[in-house]
C-alpha cells in the first residue's frame, strides 16, 4: 500500500452521495476542515474505488441515504474481508431515519465480519460533519502508525533470524581461520615467543571484527569498514590494497557490507589470497548516480573453484541484504576470486 503523507493525514474521504449536489456539497464542508474529498457518483465507481484500497488508499468512506442500497453493503462487505489485520476503515451513513435505516445498514448488521459504522440524521449541521470527519482522520491516522509498527517489528525480527543463522555460520568458520591464520603466523616467526605475540595481536583484531558485527552501527567510512573486516586475516599489511575516495555509510548499509566483507575476508584465509603468504586483495570503489561500485579482486593465491552448493555465506557475497536495486556477482578466475557490487545507496545517501 502506498506510505500516505503524515501517517495518513492527506488521504481522501470517499463520498458516494448519488442525489443532485450533494457529493459536491459535503466535499465543500470537509475542504473547511482541510479534508480532501473523492466523490463517487455512482454504485460501479464506487465498487471501483474500494476495490481498488490497496492502491489507493482513503481515510473514510461518507454515504448517502440515496446510496445506501444493497450493492453498497457489498462492496463494504468485500472491502472487510480484505482489509489487513491494522485496517479498519471508518465508514458514516447521513441518513434520514435512523430508526429505519436503509438497505445497506441492514445488511452489514447482518454480515460476518462486521463491518462497523454510525449514523447520522439529515439534515446534518456542518460542524458536526465536520468533527466526525476530523475524528476519522485521525482514527485512520492512528491505523496508519500501527500499520508502520508492525512492519518495523516483523523487520526487527527477521533481522533477529539473520543475525542467528550468520551466528551460527560465524563459528563454523572460526575454527578453519583460526587454524589458517595460525599456520602463516608461524611460518614467519623465528622464534615461539614471537609466535605468540603475533597470533595474540591478530587473535584480538579478529575480536574486533567481530565486536562491529554484533549490532547496530551509527555508520562509518567504507575504507575503514574495509579495513576492520579484512586486516585481521592478513600476516602483513601490504596483503590489502585499497583504492577509493572516502565514502561514508549509513547504519544499516554499513553493517550489512561488513556482514559480506567479514565473509569475503574469511573465505580468503582458508582457500583464497589470504591462506598463502603472497597473496593479497586489491579493493577499488566509486560512487555514481547513487551507488557505490566496488571490486574485490583476490591476486596470486592458490587457484579457486566454483563451489559445489550454495549455503549462508554464498547468499550474503550475493548481496542478500543489500538494498533494492543492488546487485552482486563473483567471478572465479584462475589467480583468484573476483567479486563486485553495484550498492544501491539510501535516500539519505552517503557523503
Amino acid at each position: 500500500m502506498p506510505e500516505p503523507e503524515q501517517g495518513g493525514m492527506e488521504l481522501p474521504a470517499i463520498i458516494h452521495a448519488p442525489l443532485g449536489r450533494d457529493a459536491e456539497n459535503i466535499a465543500a464542508e470537509l475542504a473547511v476542515s482541510d479534508i480532501a474529498a473523492r466523490i463517487c457518483g455512482d454504485g460501479p465507481s464506487l465498487r471501483r474505488a474500494l476495490s481498488n484500497a490497496a492502491v489507493q488508499p482513503f481515510q473514510s468512506i461518507i454515504i448517502s441515504q440515496e446510496g445506501a442500497g444493497p450493492d453498497t453493503a457489498e462492496a463494504l462487505i468485500a472491502l472487510k474481508s480484505e482489509e489487513p489485520s491494522w485496517s479498519n476503515v471508518p465508514v458514516l451513513f447521513l441518513v434520514t431515519d435512523p430508526e429505519n435505516p436503509p438497505p445497506a445498514c441492514r445488511a452489514l448488521d447482518r454480515a460476518d465480519p462486521a463491518v462497523n459504522y454510525i449514523m447520522l440524521k439529515r439534515p446534518v449541521r456542518a460542524d458536526l460533519l465536520r468533527a466526525v470527519a476530523v475524528n476519522y482522520r485521525q482514527t485512520r491516522a492512528r491505523q496508519f502508525e500501527t500499520r508502520d509498527l508492525l512492519q518495523r517489528l516483523t523487520e526487527a525480527e527477521e533481522r533477529q533470524r539473520f543475525l542467528l543463522s550468520e551466528l551460527r555460520h560465524r563459528t563454523r568458520n572460526a575454527m578453519a581461520v583460526l587454524q589458517g591464520v595460525f599456520r602463516l603466523s608461524a611460518r614467519r616467526a623465528q622464534s615461539v615467543d614471537e609466535l605468540s605475540e603475533a597470533f595474540s595481536r591478530r587473535l584480538s583484531s579478529m575480536a574486533q571484527a567481530h565486536d562491529t558485527l554484533s549490532g547496530d552501527q551509527p555508520g562509518g567510512v567504507l575504507r575503514d569498514i574495509i579495513r576492520e573486516q579484512v586486516e585481521p586475516y592478513t600476516i602483513d599489511p601490504a596483503q590489502l590494497e585499497l583504492e577509493g575516495d572516502e565514502i561514508r555509510l549509513p547504519g544499516k548499509l554499513s553493517f550489512d557490507l561488513a556482514v559480506v566483507l567479514h565473509e569475503l575476508a574469511t573465505n580468503a584465509a582458508k582457500y583464497g589470497a589470504l591462506s598463502v603468504a603472497q597473496g593479497f586483495i586489491r579493493v577499488h570503489w566509486t560512487i555514481d548516480a547513487g551507488a557505490v561500485e566496488l571490486t574485490w579482486r583476490e591476486c596470486d593465491g592458490p587457484p579457486v573453484e566454483v563451489p559445489s552448493r550454495k549455503g549462508l555465506g554464498s547468499q550474503l557475497i550475493e548481496g542478500m541484504n543489500f538494498p533494492a536495486g543492488s546487485h552482486a556477482e563473483s567471478t572465479f578466475e584462475p589467480e583468484g576470486l573476483v567479486w563486485h557490487a553495484t550498492i544501491s545507496l539510501p535516500e539519505t545517501g552517503a557523503r
